[in-house]
């Protein structure tokens, strides 16, 4: 069939053919470069969604920072007796909104005075615990630990802590405790995309919130027990994608787009995990959108091509043909029509030109 097609035919086809390849091409190129302008625009987005979101984390967190080295100060300004200091740490609990659960002022000599009536036993040395360890090493800048088991409550806390100087003696270190589950309550707040939840993990990569419950921490016996993100498969091939978007199949198997930030607080990891799905959706309708612009730019590439085809080429070949055929009948009183705009009408006129002189 092809054989027998006549050299307009196959001009025309091969014209058409030609022009529809270099607009799919041009289309596609289009496309991923649109694609990659789409994802790095919705990379940035998520980074700074999330950078927002760990603004607010740190704020939280300073604002018992703020709180627990103000009662500190004033108990310093004023050598607050005992019954100042422990009306003052009321009121340190009562301005942290339910936050903090217990706010104490611990001594040099390992004296410690609650906001409640708590007592410790008399070899209970506080100045080697944790919390008051950091505060002192860090010279009057507030400190936050990471989680771990509180002797009193038998909870797995962290603490907020500041150690408080006067005339540049040391004073004393004050202290809040907050409950891990109101820290995982305030990570689970977070809602940035659809399909999506957040993680959070300490400067040592455990994992402190995440949304599979085998993940979180937990008390067994007198130790806390933590989950280390090298432990998880889905996570140990690869350092977290901080400030930065990684798309990986996670926990569950499920592909998604993980970020993480900062915070500058306690130097953790905020992180963000979002359905493939959802991420891809605005890629995935720029696609949509160039197949249906595609499709009908190439129909009317051929139409037009064809028609352009029929009347520049097709029409003045013709022309020649029926000329020439009534020439070789003997009928030199023949003369074609064409358009002088076109190439080949042009030379379908001069060539008529030249045989009728």
């Amino acid at each position: 069939m092809f054989r027998k097609m006549g050299l307009d035919k196959k001009i025309l086809m091969y014209t058409c053919l030609l022009m529809t390849v270099m607009l799919f091409i041009s289309g596609t190129i289009s496309n991923t470069m649109s694609g990659k302008v789409i994802a790095e625009e919705s990379n940035s987005k998520i980074v700074n969604a999330l950078s927002a979101s760990a603004a607010e984390f740190d704020l939280w967190i300073t604002r018992q920072e703020d709180n627990i080295q103000s009662a500190g100060s004033i108990i310093a300004a004023t050598d607050a007796n005992d019954d100042d200091v422990h009306r003052i740490m009321i009121s340190t609990v009562e301005k942290s909104n339910g936050t903090a659960f217990a706010a104490y002022m611990a001594y040099p000599d390992k004296r410690v005075i609650f906001h409640d009536d708590t007592q410790l036993p008399p070899d209970f040395d506080v100045t080697v615990r944790s919390w008051y360890v950091a505060a002192v090493e860090a010279k009057g800048e507030p400190v936050c630990t990471t989680p771990y088991i509180d002797y009193l409550s038998g909870k797995m806390v962290i603490t907020v802590s500041c150690a408080i100087y006067k005339n540049d003696t040391l004073f004393g270190v004050a202290g809040a405790d907050i409950n891990i589950e109101d820290l995982v309550e305030k990570c689970n707040s977070i809602e940035l995309y659809e399909n999506a939840y957040p993680f959070l993990m300490d400067n040592e990569g455990n994992i402190l919130a995440h949304r599979n419950e085998e993940y979180l921490p937990y008390i067994e016996g007198e130790n806390g027990i933590f989950t280390n993100i090298s432990d998880v498969e889905a996570y140990s091939s690869s350092e977290p994608p901080v400030n930065t978007v990684r798309i990986l199949k996670d926990y569950d198997g499920v592909k998604r787009a993980i970020s993480a930030v900062n915070l500058s607080t306690t130097n953790w990891l905020l992180g963000y995990a979002i359905d493939y799905s959802t991420y891809n959706k605005g890629i995935s309708e720029i696609r949509l959108a160039s197949v249906i612009v595609l499709v009908p730019a190439v129909i009317a590439v051929i139409l037009l091509g064809s028609l352009t085809l029929k009347l520049v080429l097709v029409k003045p070949m013709k022309e020649l043909k029926a000329a020439s055929e009534e020439m070789a009948n003997g009928n030199l009183s023949y003369y074609p029509t064409y358009e002088k705009m076109t190439l080949w009408a042009s030379f379908a006129g001069v060539f008529m030109q030249q045989i009728t002189r």
